[in-house]
C-alpha cells in the first residue's frame, strides 16, 4: 500500500553528519517509464521519501545503509548503498501482486477479488518476441488456450480455442473485445493488457457471444507528463523449415528405367522443385507511439506498418494500423474517452498455395525437367510423373489480391452521480470495405480459358452500451459492486462480385470484365441485430467470502417467435482461506483461494436468415420445343423452431501463492453444449436442399494448470519461469437422429489422391478429429501368397484388415485409425534479466495426436495424379523378395494403394521452440536519459517430432471453421523458421 513518508530532518551533530551521505536516483518500471510515488525507506528507521513526477528521489542515509524500495504491483527491493551514491532502480512487476486491477466483462476487479477463471497477459510477457497479432501474444502464455497457425502463408490465419470445441457447424472462435467493444484495430505496441475469460461465470455476462470464451484487449492510454515516445523496428528473415529428400535428375532416370523396365534417355537437368518455389522471406515490422497529458487530458497515438514476404515466391502481405486514444475530464464528475482506429491491408496470393496445388505437384514433378526451357518458356508438362501443371509456372503466374480498409470510432462517457454510483454510455461504430481481384491467364486457368473476377464488400456495424454501476463498502467489511446494463448491436453487409471468362486480350486483367465472352454477376445483402439486457453483482465479506451472480438476456434477429430471446445466468463462490485467522500464522502461505462457478452461455452460430426459407431460380423447359422460362424453386426450407445452442459449464479452481516464489493456479472444468446447430440434408423426393436443426450434444472436460516460479528477483538478476499445461477430453455425446456417425462433406478436394469420400468421421460417443479409413496390415509376404490370391492380390501388395471376411476391401471395413486433436498441450516460458541483458525462451508442445501425410504418399507411390516415384526413401526401400519388411509396394495393378489407410497416418505430437531471444538495454546515463534496446531472436527455431512431414502443426483443411476438419498434410504451406533483429528506442 502506498504511504507518503515525510523525510525527517533531525539536527545532527558534526560527528553524525560525517557518518551520513546523500543518495539520489531514479526509479523506473520494466519498460523504463518513471515510477511516481514509489517509497524509499532506510532499513531499520522511519527515514524515507517518495519519488517525484520524474521518478527521482533524494535521501540522506547512513554511509552503510540499506534502502527498501516498494510500490504497488511491484516486487520489493533491498539495495545496499555502501559503495554508491546514485542509483537507477528498475522495479520488477510482482507476478503474485493481488492489488492490481484485472479487466472483466463491463468492468474491472482486483486480482485478489476474482471469482471466475481469468488469465492475464501483459506486454512484458511478449516483449522479447516480435509479435504481430493477438495469437502470438497469448500463444503458450495462457493455460487452457490452444493457438494453431494453420499454415505458413504471409497472411495466414490462426485458430484460437479456449477449453476445446463447443459446436459442430458453428464457429468455435472466441469473442474479441477491444476497449469494451467487439471492433477496432490495434498493433502489439498499443496493447496494455490482455485478459482471457475461460469459465462461464466470467463469460456469461456476454451471453450468446461468450460460449467460446472471451479475449479482452485493453489498449494503452496517455499519462500525466511527457510527451513520451517509443519506436520499435524489427526485421525478420523467414526460411522454409524443411524439404523432403527427393531423387535428383540422374537418380530419377535410373530408377524410372528400372521401375518401368524401360530404356529411356532423360533430359540432363537437376531440378529440386521444392527449392525453386521457395525463398527467404523478408518481414518488416515498424511501430511508433507517443503519449502524454495533464491531469485533465491525456492522449496516446500509435502507428504500425507490417510487410511480410512468404517463404513461397510471389506471396506477400502488408498491414497499416493507426490508433489514437483521447481521455478528458470535465469537472470532478464527468469523464470521457474517444478512440479512433484505422486499419488497411493488402495481400497478394494469400491462401493460393496453402494446400494442394504447386506445393503438392512439386513433390511429383520429374527432377530431370527444367523450370524454363531453352526457348525461355515454362516447361509445359511432365511426361514422366504427373498430370499437374508446372508448379513454378503456377506460383509465378498466380495473381490473386485482396484489400481491406476499416475505421472504428469508440466513445465512453461517464458521470459520477453520487459517491459510488456511476452512469456511463459507450457508443461505437465500425466501417469496413473489402475488395478482391483475381486473374488466371491461359497458362494456369482450367481449360486454358482466361478468367478474371472482382468482388467488393461493404459492412457497417454499430453498438451502444449503457451501464449503471454502484460500488460501496459498508462497515469496513461488506463490499458490494453492482452493475445494470443494456446493449444494442446491429450489422449490415453489402456484397457484389463479377466474373468473366474467355477474354480476347489478357492485358486487361480484371479491369474490363464486360469484354469477356462469358460473364457472371452476383450481389448479396445481409443484416443482423442483437438486443441485450444484463446485470451482475459482486459481494465479499471481509475479503474472505465472495459471491458473484449475473444474468443476461439476448434477443437475436436470427431467431423467431418464442425462441428469439434466451437467458444466460451464472454464479460463483470463492473463499480466500489465507485471510482466515487460523492460517495467518502460516507465513509460507501468501495467498490461498478456492473458487466454484457455474454458468450458461449461448451461440447464435447461424446465418442471419437461417430461419427463413431460401429460394433459387432457374430456366425450365415448358411445352414443345427448346423454349425455356424462368422459374423459382425452394432450395432450403425454413425451420422456425430453431433455437440457440446452450453451453453449461462448471468450474472448480484453486489459486495459491506460497513461499514468496511460487504462484499456482489449477482449474477443473466440465462443459456441455446442447441443441447443436446442425445442417440436415433433405431427401430429393421432398425437394432436396438442407435445413438447420437443433440436435445432439457436445461435452468437454479437462484440467488447466499454471505454475510460476521466481527463484531469483534481485536488482541485477531475476529469473521467472512459467509452466502451463492443459488436459482436454472432448466427446460428441449425441448426434440425435442423424445416427451413430456422419462423414463430413464439403472439405478439401481430395482428387489428387484419389479419395472417393472424406478420410474423416464424426462419431457419437467419440471425440472430434477422428481419422477414418482402412487399417493397414503391411505388405503381403511371399509366404502369404495363397491368402493374398483370395483378394486377387500377390506378394508385395498392400494388405488391409478385412473386418467382415468377404475377401474384399469396402466401406464396411473402415474404422477409426487416428485422431488429430491433441489430448495434452503445454508450454514453458522462461525470462532471465541480468544487469542490462534479458533472455527469453518459450517452448510449446502438443501430444497424443495423429495426421495423414498425403505428401509422403504421392511422392513415394503411384496413385491418382502421381505416375512415378520421386521420394528417395521409397526408391531405396521398395519391396522385393529379399526386402519384404518395408512399406513401399512395388509397381502392381493389384497394389490397392489406399490413401485413407493407417499406412499414411503418423503420430504427430510435437514440441517447438517458439521463441528464443536475447536483448540488451543501453544504460540511460549513456544516452542523456533516453533508452535503446537491441535484440535478436528466433521463432519456430526447432521442432521435436516423430512426424516425417514438413510441419505437424500445419493442416490443409485446418483453416475451416468446423473443427472436425483437419489432420491432413496435403501440399500444405508449412510455418516458417524466422530470425529477427530489432531495436526499441524510448525518449
Amino acid at each position: 500500500m502506498n504511504r507518503e513518508i515525510e523525510n525527517r530532518n533531525n539536527t545532527l551533530t558534526e560527528s553524525q553528519q560525517q557518518q551520513k551521505k546523500n543518495i539520489t536516483g531514479i526509479i523506473v518500471d520494466a519498460a523504463g517509464v518513471p515510477v511516481i510515488g514509489a517509497n524509499i525507506i532506510e532499513v531499520g528507521t522511519t527515514n524515507g521519501t517518495v519519488t517525484d513526477a520524474d521518478g527521482k528521489f533524494s535521501l540522506m542515509v547512513d554511509n552503510n545503509a540499506r534502502i527498501r524500495v516498494t510500490y504497488i504491483g511491484y516486487v520489493e527491493q533491498l539495495i545496499d548503498t555502501k559503495w554508491k551514491n546514485n542509483f537507477e532502480i528498475r522495479l520488477l512487476e510482482d507476478t503474485q501482486a493481488l492489488e492490481e486491477l484485472v479487466v472483466i466483462g463491463y468492468g474491472t476487479v482486483k486480482k485478489k477479488d476474482l471469482t471466475g477463471s481469468v488469465s492475464s497477459v501483459s506486454p512484458r510477457d511478449f516483449r522479447a518476441q516480435p509479435v504481430q497479432g493477438i495469437s502470438e501474444m497469448i500463444a503458450g502464455r495462457v493455460a487452457g488456450v490452444m493457438v494453431t497457425q494453420t499454415n505458413g502463408d504471409a497472411s495466414a490465419s490462426t485458430k484460437i480455442r479456449i477449453r476445446g470445441s463447443n459446436s459442430l457447424n458453428g464457429s468455435n472462435d472466441p469473442l474479441y473485445i477491444v476497449d469494451g467493444v467487439p471492433m477496432g484495430s490495434y498493433s502489439p505496441s498499443d496493447v496494455e493488457s490482455i485478459e482471457v475469460l475461460k469459465d462461464a461465470s466470467a463469460t456469461a455476462i456476454y451471453g450468446s457471444r461468450g460460449a467460446n470464451g472471451v479475449v479482452l484487449i485493453t489498449t494503452k492510454r496517455g499519462s500525466t507528463g511527457g510527451p513520451y515516445a517509443e519506436v520499435v523496428a524489427n526485421t525478420s528473415f523467414a526460411t522454409y523449415p524443411k524439404f523432403y529428400d527427393l531423387l535428383d535428375g540422374k537418380e530419377f532416370g535410373v530408377f524410372y528405367n528400372q521401375y518401368f523396365g524401360t530404356n529411356l534417355v532423360f533430359p540432363e537437368y537437376n531440378t529440386d522443385w521444392q527449392k525453386v518455389l521457395t525463398q527467404t522471406g523478408i518481414r518488416q515490422n515498424y511501430q511508433a507511439n507517443i503519449s502524454g497529458g495533464t491531469d485533465k487530458m491525456n492522449f496516446y497515438v500509435g502507428g504500425n506498418y507490417i510487410h511480410n514476404q512468404g517463404t513461397i515466391k510471389n506471396n506477400d502481405s502488408e498491414n497499416y494500423r493507426l490508433r489514437s486514444n483521447f481521455d478528458f475530464k470535465l469537472g470532478s464528475r464527468f469523464s470521457g474517452k474517444v478512440d479512433l482506429s484505422v486499419g488497411q491491408s493488402r495481400s497478394h496470393n494469400s491462401n493460393e498455395f496453402t494446400s494442394k496445388g504447386p506445393l503438392f505437384s512439386a513433390l511429383q514433378w520429374s527432377p530431370c525437367l527444367p523450370t524454363i526451357d531453352e526457348n525461355g518458356n515454362y516447361t509445359a508438362s511432365d511426361p514422366y510423373s504427373t498430370t499437374y501443371l508446372n508448379p513454378y509456372m503456377e506460383i509465378m503466374e498466380a495473381n490473386s489480391n485482396s484489400y481491406g480498409t476499416s475505421v472504428a470510432v469508440n466513445g465512453h462517457f461517464a458521470y459520477q452521480v453520487i459517491e459510488g454510483l456511476k452512469l456511463s454510455v459507450q457508443p461505437a461504430i465500425n466501417r469496413s470495405l473489402s475488395e478482391g481481384r483475381s486473374f488466371s491467364n491461359s497458362m494456369i486457368s482450367s481449360g486454358g480459358d482466361v478468367t478474371a473476377s472482382r468482388s467488393m464488400g461493404n459492412s457497417t456495424s454499430w453498438q451502444i452500451t449503457s451501464l449503471a454501476t454502484y460500488d460501496k463498502t459498508f462497515n469496513m467489511k461488506h463490499n458490494l459492486n453492482a452493475m445494470l446494463g443494456s446493449e444494442l448491436y446491429k450489422s449490415e453487409y453489402y456484397g457484389f462480385s463479377a466474373r468473366g471468362q474467355k477474354f480476347f486480350d489478357e492485358k486487361v486483367l480484371w479491369n474490363n470484365l464486360g469484354s469477356a465472352t462469358t460473364q457472371t454477376i452476383s450481389s448479396s445483402y445481409s443484416s443482423e441485430a442483437l438486443a441485450s439486457f444484463f446485470t451482475r453483482a459482486n459481494y465479499n465479506y471481509d475479503s474472505r467470502y465472495y459471491v458473484t451472480a449475473s444474468l443476461r438476456a439476448d434477443g437475436s434477429s436470427k431467431f423467431r417467435g418464442d425462441n428469439q430471446f434466451s437467458y444466460f445466468p451464472s454464479g460463483a463462490l470463492s473463499w480466500v482461506a489465507s485471510n482466515e485467522e487460523f492460517l495467518k500464522d502460516h507465513t509460507w502461505i501468501d495467498h490461498l483461494k478456492f473458487r466454484l462457478s457455474y454458468g450458461v452461455t449461448g451461440s447464435q452460430a447461424i446465418g442471419p436468415y437461417a430461419t427463413v426459407s431460401s429460394l433459387g431460380n432457374s430456366n425450365w423447359g415448358w411445352g414443345a420445343g427448346d423454349s425455356k422460362l424462368p422459374g423459382v424453386y425452394l432450395t432450403d426450407p425454413a425451420n422456425p423452431n430453431l433455437k440457440w445452442e446452450e453451453t453449461t459449464q462448471w468450474n472448480l479452481g484453486v489459486d495459491a501463492n506460497i513461499f514468496e516464489k511460487w504462484s499456482i493456479g489449477l482449474d477443473y472444468f466440465n462443459k456441455t453444449t446442447d441443441g447443436l446447430l446442425t445442417n440436415r440434408v433433405l431427401p430429393s423426393y421432398t425437394g432436396g436442399g438442407s435445413t438447420r436443426i437443433n440436435l445432439g450434444q457436445m461435452k468437454n472436460h479437462g484440467i488447466d494448470a499454471s505454475i510460476t516460479f521466481t527463484p531469483f528477483n534481485h536488482q541485477d538478476f531475476s529469473w521467472r519461469m512459467t509452466l502451463n499445461g492443459s488436459w482436454l477430453q472432448n466427446r460428441v455425446a449425441s448426434l440425435g437422429d442423424l445416427g451413430e456417425y456422419f462423414i463430413p462433406s464439403g472439405d478439401a478436394n481430395y482428387t489428387g489422391v484419389q479419395l472417393e469420400t472424406s478420410p474423416l468421421i464424426v462419431q457419437q460417443g467419440q471425440p472430434l478429429g477422428q481419422l477414418y479409413g482402412f487399417k493397414w496390415l503391411g505388405l503381403w509376404k511371399e509366404s502369404e501368397a495363397e491368402e493374398a490370391a483370395k483378394y486377387n492380390q500377390k506378394p508385395g501388395d498392400n494388405r488391409y484388415l478385412d473386418k467382415n471376411n468377404d475377401y474384399s476391401y469396402s466401406n464396411e471395413d473402415k474404422e477409426v485409425i487416428g485422431n488429430f486433436m491433441p489430448k495434452f498441450i503445454w508450454s514453458y516460458n522462461s525470462t532471465i534479466n541480468w544487469k542490462n541483458f534479458d533472455f527469453n525462451l518459450l517452448v510449446e508442445g502438443a501430444h497424443n495426436r495423429d495426421m495423414y501425410n498425403f505428401n509422403r504418399m504421392v511422392a513415394g507411390t503411384i496413385v491418382a495424379t502421381s505416375f512415378s516415384v520421386t521420394l528417395r526413401e521409397a526408391a531405396d526401400n521398395m519391396w522385393t523378395a529379399s526386402n519384404q519388411e518395408t512399406m513401399w509396394a512395388p509397381r502392381s495393378s493389384s497394389a490397392l494403394e489406399k490413401p485413407n489407410s493407417s499406412k499414411w497416418v503418423e503420430e504427430a505430437s510435437w514440441v517447438k521452440i517458439r521463441n528464443l531471444s536475447i536483448g540488451y538495454t543501453i544504460p540511460k546515463q549513456l544516452l542523456c536519459g533516453h533508452e535503446i534496446r537491441v535484440n535478436a531472436s528466433a521463432q519456430n527455431l526447432f521442432t521435436i517430432t516423430g512426424y516425417s512431414g514438413l510441419d505437424p502443426e500445419s493442416q490443409v483443411n485446418g483453416a475451416y471453421s468446423q473443427d472436425f476438419f483437419g489432420g491432413v498434410e496435403y501440399g500444405t504451406y508449412p510455418q516458417s523458421r524466422i530470425y529477427t533483429i530489432g531495436l526499441t528506442y524510448k525518449f
